[in-house]
């Protein structure tokens, strides 16, 4: 017999701390797990019921710093992985929730007010930052990449974009605290920021280069997402053809990863490369192609 799975959450929720505290050990276990699985499919449909679970429990105790956390980085992973390219109204829902329960961890553990702070200099959020450490750093990366995230897909609306500074600044520090955090993520972050929009346009494309190198470096080449967001953002700007082309190839061409921790995430990135390749005309001027002599006029031929 199949049960229903509302009707399997239900009993499990009514199980309460009995199971809170095993599920939370449960998943932070499970990271590994995930980053090794190829099948996209089995874990877009397998990872709802958990942000559901996850949901009413921080719903029930919404000082459990734990669960909180794990709560914010599953709806963060959600979301970015498998929603935002289909959803993107439903994808920020995920962003907000995560961003929501971040600024409650860092107000229960830190005492610090997000709500306060906004609205104020950045400067006095950046002079509150200098008090973590790098062991605090994860905290600070959760909320400024669920928070920039929810931003990005508010962009026609000026009071999200108005907050951003703060999240460069929550951002900047963690860059300072721990660079190589999930295999450089912050490297990632600063890429896409720098090298998403052109000089002319207020960009700093070499910049955001230098952080793609670094992550690349980093990781030996074995993070994909690192080239293809590159290809995306950096090449794009500065209308780099030939060199979108190499790096989404070299993606697609790659083997299997040594590190295991990447298998995920460079699935994913060779779908989004062939995906961007396949549209790399609508991004960029077409080739021109040399003339051949056949095609050249002679110079009897009236060319006008």
């Amino acid at each position: 017999m199949r049960w229903p799975i509302w009707l399997l959450l239900v009993g499990m929720l009514q199980l309460g701390c009995s199971i809170q505290g095993y599920l939370i050990s449960s998943l932070g276990n499970s990271q590994s797990v995930i980053q090794e699985m190829e099948n996209e499919r089995l874990l877009s449909q397998g990872l709802p019921p958990f942000i559901i679970i996850l949901d009413t429990l921080a719903y029930d105790d919404p000082e459990d710093v734990p669960l909180l956390r794990k709560a914010a980085e599953l709806h963060t992973f959600y979301g970015l992985s498998f929603v935002e390219n289909q959803d993107p109204d439903s994808a920020s829902l995920h962003y907000e929730a995560a961003k929501k329960y971040m600024t409650q961890v860092v107000e229960l553990e830190y005492e610090l007010q997000i709500k306060q702070i906004v609205g104020r200099p950045e400067t006095e959020l950046a002079q509150k930052l200098q008090a973590f450490t790098p062991e605090e750093a994860p905290d600070l990366f959760w909320l400024g990449m669920s928070w920039g995230l929810w931003i990005n897909l508010r962009r026609d609306q000026p009071a999200a974009i108005g907050e951003f500074p703060y999240v460069r600044v929550i951002m900047e520090r963690v860059l300072e605290l721990d660079p190589n955090y999930q295999n450089g993520l912050p490297h990632l972050f600063f890429g896409i920021y720098y090298g998403g929009s052109s000089k002319a346009l207020g960009g700093e494309p070499e910049r955001g280069k230098l952080h793609f190198d670094k992550i690349i470096a980093l990781t030996k080449g074995e993070f994909l997402l690192a080239k293809v967001m590159c290809a995306k953002t950096y090449c794009r700007s500065i209308q780099n053809r030939s060199l979108y082309q190499q790096l989404l190839n070299e993606v697609i061409e790659t083997p299997r990863p040594q590190n295991k921790s990447f298998i995920l995430s460079n699935a994913m990135a060779k779908k989004q490369a062939k995906e961007l390749l396949e549209k790399i005309d609508e991004y960029f001027m077409p080739e021109e192609k040399p003339q051949t002599p056949e095609s050249k006029p002679s110079e009897e031929e009236d060319i006008w």
